[in-house]
């Protein structure tokens, strides 16, 4: 049996009220957490300025790292 590999575009990069929303959501933090964890994120390169409202990755950034890492049940814990 082959195995058939699909690729999707990345999405887009979230706003600051559909952070908030997400992180609500799927997360179930308020927004006070979620733009603390951004602002950590972004410390340390790994997102765009948190309240910054764009739809532009830079070139190196690591979708699927960043993602995975943020479904981690410890993830609160690296972010600080």
């Amino acid at each position: 049996a082959s195995v058939e590999q699909s690729t999707r575009p990345r999405p887009l990069p979230l706003n600051t009220l559909a952070l908030l929303r997400a992180a609500s959501e799927t997360l179930g933090i308020g927004p006070g957490d979620a733009m603390h964890y951004a602002e950590r994120l972004y410390l340390r390169g790994l997102i765009s300025y948190p309240r910054t409202e764009t739809s532009i990755y830079a070139p190196g950034f690591d979708l699927a790292q960043c993602t995975w890492h943020l479904a981690q049940p410890d993830a609160a814990r690296w972010l600080g």
